[in-house]
């Protein structure tokens, strides 16, 4: 992947949060693996001004995700099943 390539993914990827909702400010929080996809999620967050939240993938009781989404007034979720 060159860097134009990478740059095209996370303003497509900057949008596609927006278009979910996404505002300055707000907190994404990303369950994955290392991948070149959480990078392009990390990027889009911080192009539209909101913080990225790593989540463990290896933890199985999504104690880690209650406790950010028990703070949070809206949730949304993306990902591959």
């Amino acid at each position: 992947m060159t860097y134009r390539e990478l740059d095209a993914r996370v303003r497509l990827a900057a949008g596609g949060l927006q278009s979910l909702g996404v505002t300055p400010g707000d907190l994404v929080c990303v369950v994955a693996p290392n991948h070149v996809d959480y990078l392009v999620t990390f990027y889009a967050s911080t192009l539209i001004g909101s913080t990225l939240q790593p989540l463990n993938p290896l933890y199985t009781t999504g104690a880690d995700f209650i406790c950010i989404v028990a703070q949070r007034d809206r949730t949304i979720t993306i990902g591959d099943t």
